[in-house]
Protein backbone atom coordinates (compact mmCIF):
# COMPACT_ATOMS: atom_id res chain seq x y z
CA UNK A 1 0.00 0.00 0.00
CA UNK A 2 1.15 3.46 -1.03
CA UNK A 3 1.58 6.20 1.64
CA UNK A 4 -1.53 9.12 1.40
CA UNK A 5 0.07 12.12 0.91
CA UNK A 6 -1.35 14.91 2.91
CA UNK A 7 -3.40 14.94 5.84
CA UNK A 8 -4.94 11.10 5.86
CA UNK A 9 -7.91 12.23 8.73
CA UNK A 10 -9.08 14.70 6.22
CA UNK A 11 -9.18 12.22 3.42
CA UNK A 12 -10.68 9.62 5.22
CA UNK A 13 -13.45 11.54 6.72
CA UNK A 14 -14.03 13.52 3.00
CA UNK A 15 -14.07 9.59 1.78
CA UNK A 16 -16.67 8.55 4.73
CA UNK A 17 -18.38 11.41 4.14
CA UNK A 18 -18.68 10.66 0.33
CA UNK A 19 -19.62 6.92 1.24
CA UNK A 20 -22.41 8.01 3.92
CA UNK A 21 -24.13 10.12 1.83
CA UNK A 22 -24.39 7.55 -1.59
CA UNK A 23 -24.40 4.15 0.57
CA UNK A 24 -25.48 4.63 4.12
CA UNK A 25 -23.78 4.04 7.25
CA UNK A 26 -23.88 0.42 6.98
CA UNK A 27 -23.51 0.40 2.82
CA UNK A 28 -19.54 0.62 3.34
CA UNK A 29 -17.06 -0.69 5.65
CA UNK A 30 -13.12 0.21 6.35
CA UNK A 31 -12.40 -1.71 3.56
CA UNK A 32 -13.67 -0.16 1.23
CA UNK A 33 -12.19 2.97 2.08
CA UNK A 34 -9.02 1.57 2.87
CA UNK A 35 -9.19 0.05 -1.00
CA UNK A 36 -9.59 3.68 -2.46
CA UNK A 37 -7.00 5.42 -0.49
CA UNK A 38 -4.74 2.90 -1.09
CA UNK A 39 -3.84 2.46 2.55
CA UNK A 40 -4.12 -0.03 5.30
CA UNK A 41 -7.65 -0.78 7.86
CA UNK A 42 -4.76 -0.22 10.58
CA UNK A 43 -4.49 3.72 8.96
CA UNK A 44 -8.19 4.52 9.35
CA UNK A 45 -8.58 2.59 13.08
CA UNK A 46 -5.51 4.78 14.19
CA UNK A 47 -7.49 7.88 14.12
CA UNK A 48 -11.26 6.52 13.72
CA UNK A 49 -11.05 3.16 16.70
CA UNK A 50 -14.52 2.31 15.59
CA UNK A 51 -17.05 3.22 12.29
CA UNK A 52 -18.90 4.79 14.89
CA UNK A 53 -15.79 7.40 15.54
CA UNK A 54 -15.92 7.90 11.96
CA UNK A 55 -19.73 8.75 11.42
CA UNK A 56 -19.45 10.86 14.45
CA UNK A 57 -16.30 12.24 13.03
CA UNK A 58 -17.98 13.46 10.13
CA UNK A 59 -21.00 14.63 11.90
CA UNK A 60 -19.05 17.16 14.38
CA UNK A 61 -16.79 18.59 11.06
CA UNK A 62 -20.45 19.34 9.08
CA UNK A 63 -21.62 20.65 12.54
CA UNK A 64 -18.39 22.76 12.74
CA UNK A 65 -18.70 24.15 8.92
CA UNK A 66 -22.59 25.12 10.06
CA UNK A 67 -21.53 26.82 13.05
CA UNK A 68 -18.96 28.80 11.01
CA UNK A 69 -21.65 29.82 9.04
CA UNK A 70 -23.87 31.02 11.16
CA UNK A 71 -21.20 33.18 12.74
CA UNK A 72 -20.39 35.21 9.17
CA UNK A 73 -24.26 35.62 9.16
CA UNK A 74 -24.41 37.32 12.49
CA UNK A 75 -22.12 39.54 12.32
Amino acid sequence: MSKLPGDTKSKILDLGETLLLKKGFNGFSYADIAASLRIKNSSIHYHFPGKCDLGLGVIQRARYAVCSNLRCIRL
